[in-house]
């Protein structure tokens, strides 16, 4: 598994988060990391 493809995967947890109103801390962080991964 790449860097893209687990970034991938943080941002689509994170889109989740957000769409279910889920903590939105915890949704950023998913986004921020998948952001650093994917460069």
């Amino acid at each position: 598994m790449s860097n893209d493809d687990i970034a991938q995967v943080l941002q689509e947890t994170a889109d989740l988060l957000e769409l279910t109103g889920g903590n939105p801390h915890r949704a950023r962080a998913f986004s921020r990391a998948a952001r650093s991964l994917s460069g």
